[in-house]
């Protein structure tokens, strides 16, 4: 291949993650969005979103917009509130799976989003405490039970 062609091909999970974080569909040129981590271990760079109001730059209507700028920042505030993260209290948002509450199973010990954990059987898990007090379990409990009463009192209600 050539410097200056297009290679066409098959978008990576991260490239779609940054299509839809990047405000240039709302017609907008940023400069700024992201910022060395403060603590880096030796050799590794890794940059991290800065908050809005930290970017240098915002220049908006630069270019023709596939959305207004109002709905691009309602598009990034659903996606903050439905990431899956357990470094931040999050709402979460529906996930892939068999599992009822996948995205909204909240751990009574420590206030973290659980994960869904489908082997052997289905389970939400808490890997928050292991993750960062270095504990050697997680908290896990039945998702099947946990399901099942769930579906029971809203079909009740």
């Amino acid at each position: 291949m050539q410097a200056g062609q297009v290679r066409w091909c098959k978008p990576t999970p991260a490239a779609l993650g940054e299509i839809r974080h990047n405000p240039a569909y709302a017609g907008a040129f940023v400069y700024g969005r992201r910022a060395l981590a403060p603590q880096q271990r030796l050799g590794k760079r890794r940059r991290v979103p800065r908050p809005m109001e930290d970017w240098q730059a915002v220049h908006q209507e630069t270019s023709p917009a596939y959305l207004s700028w109002e709905q691009c920042l309602a598009n990034q505030a659903r996606l903050a509130d439905h990431a899956s993260s357990f470094a931040r209290r999050a709402r979460g948002g529906p996930r892939q799976g068999q599992a009822l509450l996948a995205g909204f199973v909240i751990c009574g010990h420590c206030g973290y989003q659980m994960r869904v954990v489908y082997t052997p059987r289905l389970r939400y898990a808490c890997r928050a405490m292991a993750a960062t007090s270095g504990a050697a379990s997680w908290v896990h409990v039945d998702g099947s039970s946990v399901d099942d009463a769930v579906a029971e009192a809203f079909l009740a209600a």
